[in-house]
């Protein structure tokens, strides 16, 4: 499954690299987070509690942070595994600033294996879009709440 966009955000870009870098942040942004700890260099241990379809689980694994360019861009790896099945994901993150605003771009390919996939790739797809403009939603509220 495969999810690209992009979103202005209305912070300065050095306000959203900082806010796209702090654990804390992310931890209290992404729907379903329960737990976001470093766990070595641009690593994390993460669970997650999710619910898809009727389908909740509890997810345990890892976030990797890679190919860092400060103030411009990164890729995240993503891993985790539950009773209901696995997660995988990579994606990328790239900032331009516009106009004092910050242009978030991003691209996400994941897979799900397990009772997880026998949601389908529709309904799937349609609840990965709706996490992500969660997730936005919430680092927009952060950002402004921090001024």
């Amino acid at each position: 499954m495969e999810i690209k966009g992009d979103r202005i955000l209305k912070s300065p870009l050095d306000r959203v690299w900082a806010a796209l870098n702090d654990p804390e942040v992310l931890a209290k942004c992404t729907p379903g987070c329960q737990l976001l700890e470093p766990n070595g260099d641009s690593s994390y241990r993460v669970v997650m509690e999710l619910g898809v379809a009727g389908i909740k689980g509890r997810y345990e694994g890892e976030v990797k942070i890679s190919d860092i360019v400060p103030n411009t861009s990164y890729r995240m790896t993503v891993t985790g595994e539950g009773l209901l099945g696995f997660i995988k994901g990579e994606g990328t993150v790239s900032l331009t600033p516009e106009d004092g605003n910050t242009r978030l771009t991003y691209s996400l390919d994941s897979q799900v294996g397990g009772k997880l996939a026998g949601v389908g790739q529709r309904v799937l797809g349609g609840i990965a879009k709706m996490m992500v403009g969660k997730f936005f939603s919430a680092l927009e509220q952060s950002l402004q709440d921090a001024d």
